[in-house]
């Protein structure tokens, strides 16, 4: 399964306190895709919503890294 979290920058999250940080951990241990957001990267274009991703990956329980970018319809 693909998820999208919008939420703040990464940082000016508070590691490993974070909710958001728990649920992105909980999701890609159990091997789902996980891409992140601001709000200010959803975009409405000719009806149709896109958002400016990155793809992220989580190696310990509290960093998450870029893996890369991506453009997505929704």
């Amino acid at each position: 399964m693909k998820i999208l979290s919008i939420m703040d920058p990464l940082s000016r999250l508070s590691l490993p306190q974070d909710t958001t940080v728990g649920f992105i951990t909980a999701a890609a241990k159990r091997g789902h895709d996980i891409y992140i957001c601001v709000p200010e990267q959803l975009s409405l274009i000719d009806d149709q919503a896109w958002v400016a991703a990155q793809r992220v990956g989580v190696p310990d329980d509290d960093v998450i890294e870029v893996i890369e970018d991506h453009w997505c319809s929704l």
